[in-house]
């Protein structure tokens, strides 16, 4: 399939000071953070793009792993947390969770063609050798009773040579229910282990929003629009902006970089920006988190026709 991109910008020269609100022509437009799991969809992203547009917030979104992301909303380096499930505020004490759901989080297993396994819960798993995908709390905790012995991967690649080279019997993920991967040959899915509601968590300083965003994710999901943007139904004329940096969004030079670029867009309100972090200091498998964006950014330019990428 040939991408569409129709401007590709690699140096952006113009600084602001970090502000908490982007202003424009007379308007200003609240800005957060929001972390989002590197195993999400473009489709659930755009649901939460939705619902806080609905709200008149200006959002940029941070990729990170499961567990990260957690951490850092947990910290307030990053306002919400999208696509969670239920539990999460007992384990993080600045984490509120938004009452209303707006996706489903399923956990797949994964075998290789020639075995015979029929894998529905965390109890089939007993007497198997498991590899799961990062650091995952959830599949760790629940798994653990049940197999003899976990393994994890960094990447996809990683996960699925376990199996191939038999180094694992099962492979199991976090996905988001409408997920569609692509399963290398002699892989194939066996069976879906839990289903569970997915939740945004807030940090404890946006608690006022709790209801707010509650109220539109339920009046979004009452009149179609989040089933429709599910579907690819819902069309848009926003233009779609790619943005990838280097460092982290929260240093003073990272900060400055995106003031310029909001500034330079214009109306915030007419775009959709998509932001990817390499946080190229911090991350300890620097090679893994540059696959997993690269794999990310493939499947949003697959769905979508990008207007700019920009590269800081």
């Amino acid at each position: 399939m040939r991408f569409k991109i129709k401007t590709v910008i690699s140096l952006i020269v113009v600084f602001l000071c970090s502000l908490s609100t982007v202003v424009y022509a007379g308007n200003s437009f609240p800005n957060i953070n929001v972390a989002v799991s590197d195993t999400e969809t473009v489709a659930t992203e755009r649901i939460v793009n939705k619902v806080l547009d609905s709200l008149g917030y200006q959002i940029t979104p941070f990729s990170h792993t499961l567990n990260g992301i957690a951490t850092e909303t947990n910290s307030g380096e990053t306002g919400i947390l999208a696509l969670q499930y239920a539990g999460l505020e007992a384990e993080y004490e600045n984490l509120i969770r938004v009452p209303e759901s707006y996706a489903t989080i399923e956990f797949r297993a994964y075998i290789r063609n020639d075995r015979k396994i029929i894998i529905d819960s965390w109890e089939s798993l007993s007497g198997l050798k498991l590899v799961g995908y990062k650091d995952n709390n959830y599949i760790t905790t629940h798994a653990g009773e049940y197999v003899t012995e976990q393994i994890t991967a960094n990447n996809y690649e990683e996960l699925w040579n376990a199996l191939i080279r038999n180094e694992a019997d099962v492979a199991v993920i976090q996905l988001s229910g409408d997920s569609e991967i692509t399963l290398p040959e002699g892989i194939a899915q066996v069976g879906i282990i839990e289903v569970k509601d997915g939740y945004m968590y807030l940090n404890k300083q946006y608690a006022e929003l709790a209801p707010l965003l509650s109220q539109e994710i339920k009046k979004l999901k009452d009149n179609g629009t989040i089933e429709d943007i599910r579907n690819g139904n819902l069309s848009s004329d926003k233009k779609t902006v790619i943005h990838i940096s280097s460092y982290h969004g929260n240093m003073k030079w990272e900060a400055g970089i995106n003031d310029g670029i909001m500034k330079g867009l214009g109306n915030v309100q007419d775009y959709e920006i998509y932001k990817f972090t390499l946080d190229a200091r911090r991350t300890q498998n620097f090679e893994a988190r540059k696959n997993s964006i690269r794999n990310d950014i493939r499947a949003l330019l697959m769905e979508k026709e990008v207007d700019v990428v920009i590269v800081s």
